[in-house]
């Protein structure tokens, strides 16, 4: 559940009210904060056609000037020398004054202004490059907006191919709520593999009974929405449920990763139940590679 939050008085006008609600969801929903709430307040923002006139400028002109860096946070083993399984792939973008902006900052409006293919291409193209240089296994997110959009997939297919050797570094993760059908997501796994690329899904947990249906998909693995984690060391219910599905996912021989993992106690109980690694702050924050 995502929840947008604006404040309001009598006289307001309706227009602005549902544009900043919309901001607002949006935020929650690409994770600006970690509770699944936004708050965004239309009294301190500037009128809708300058925000989106500044937000369409900064995002094109990132875009065609490749000024998209490239940020990684290490996805730990559970094991007792808990090394690296790879880095999850984070995307940054300078704002007009060089300031460093997070993914949750951004990719509200680059999914509004229908920049979200051409981002997946960039970020996919920037990783290539990187694992050229530095052959070490990484995972990247893609959006379910390239999956709707045949020639930009397809695009996709042909980087990957023509980049044999790198592409078998590279884990491609989808969000659990932009899975296509059954169908789609068996023919895109498929053509992964034939790529030599690894499939993943991430922010898993609220599509429990789905998971007899990943059996045939060959996936790396599922990494645990961290909201369903957090505090799991003092809640017994949220224990509950991941144990029930760590013991699913087991039995179709999928490994399962946790998300957003803050605390030694969160990770100490993770272990004993068998999750297989975690990524979060407690392992390090998001930094340029090599920092």
């Amino acid at each position: 559940v995502h929840i947008g939050l604006t404040p309001f008085a009598p006289g307001d006008a309706s227009a602005e009210l549902y544009q900043a609600l919309d901001h607002a969801l949006t935020e929650a929903m690409a994770g600006a904060a970690q509770c699944g709430w936004a708050l965004h307040d239309h009294r301190d923002s500037p009128s809708a056609a300058d925000e989106t006139h500044y937000w369409h400028d900064l995002l094109v002109t990132a875009l065609e000037q490749n000024r998209v860096q490239l940020f990684f946070q290490a996805v730990v083993s559970a094991g007792e020398s808990e090394g690296i399984l790879h880095h999850k792939v984070l995307a940054r973008l300078p704002d007009s004054d060089g300031q460093l902006l997070v993914a949750a900052q951004f990719l509200p409006w680059v999914e509004r202004l229908g920049l979200m293919a051409r981002l997946d291409l960039l970020m996919l193209d920037k990783v290539l490059q990187h694992v050229r240089v530095h052959r070490q296994p990484l995972a990247l997110s893609l959006s379910g907006h390239i999956l709707r959009d045949a020639a930009a997939l397809e695009s996709l297919y042909r980087q990957l191919k023509l980049e044999p050797e790198l592409a078998q570094q590279l884990t491609l993760e989808l969000d659990e709520d932009d899975l296509p059908d059954q169908s789609s997501v068996e023919q895109l796994a498929l053509r992964l593999r034939e790529l030599g690329v690894t499939l993943g899904l991430q922010h898993f947990g609220g599509c429990f009974s789905m998971i007899g249906n990943l059996a045939h998909l060959g996936l790396g693995y599922l990494k645990v929405d961290g909201s369903y984690l957090r505090n799991i060391d003092q809640e017994g219910d949220k224990r509950l449920f991941i144990e029930s599905l760590i013991r699913a996912a087991n039995s179709i021989d999928l490994p399962v990763l946790a998300e957003r993992v803050e605390t030694e106690g969160e990770w100490q109980v993770l272990r004993d139940m068998g999750m297989a690694g975690g990524q979060g702050r407690l392992f390090g924050e998001p930094a340029a590679w090599g920092r």
